[in-house]
């Protein structure tokens, strides 16, 4: 067996470790769901006004942190900018 031969699993191990680690990150498929989850309760009606004020802080920081990891996310960016805009008027 020649040398090139006995070093080929290594050669394909090390490209196959090389592909999963450039690959898709484990964060983007636990923060897209939760971008859009997000960027859907944005948009719905509390009827407990006292509750909608003082959790309303906490949802634009998860909001806005969310958004930093998925800034393309258009729903989640139009949601945190009307909650911030809201936020400021209230």
């Amino acid at each position: 067996m020649s040398a090139s031969l006995r070093r080929l699993p290594y050669l394909l191990s090390a490209a196959g470790l090389a592909l999963l680690l450039s690959g898709c990150a484990p964060s983007h498929l636990i923060t897209r769901p939760l971008a859009d989850a997000l960027a859907s309760q944005g948009s719905g009606a509390e009827d407990d006004l006292e509750l909608a004020r003082e959790a309303s802080s906490f949802y634009l920081k998860l909001s806005e942190s969310v958004l930093k990891d998925e800034p393309t996310h258009r729903g989640l960016a139009v949601a945190v900018a009307s909650g911030f805009t809201q936020y400021a008027y209230a």
